[in-house]
């Protein structure tokens, strides 16, 4: 029954690696950097209420 079992996990391991094979892992970069970009008007909105 063990090596039933080891039989059946190997192919459907095998089976997703041929399956994921072709695609492309690669990440797109997005268009749009949240981090870096600057939003002046709440930036002045901060300014005006805490000063500098």
């Amino acid at each position: 029954m063990k090596t039933g079992m080891k039989l059946a996990l190997m192919g459907i391991l095998l089976f997703g690696m041929i399956s994921c094979e072709g695609q492309n892992s690669k990440v797109e970069e997005s268009k749009l950097d949240l981090i870096t970009t600057e939003f002046p008007e709440e930036k002045q909105e901060v300014m005006e209420t805490f000063g500098e």
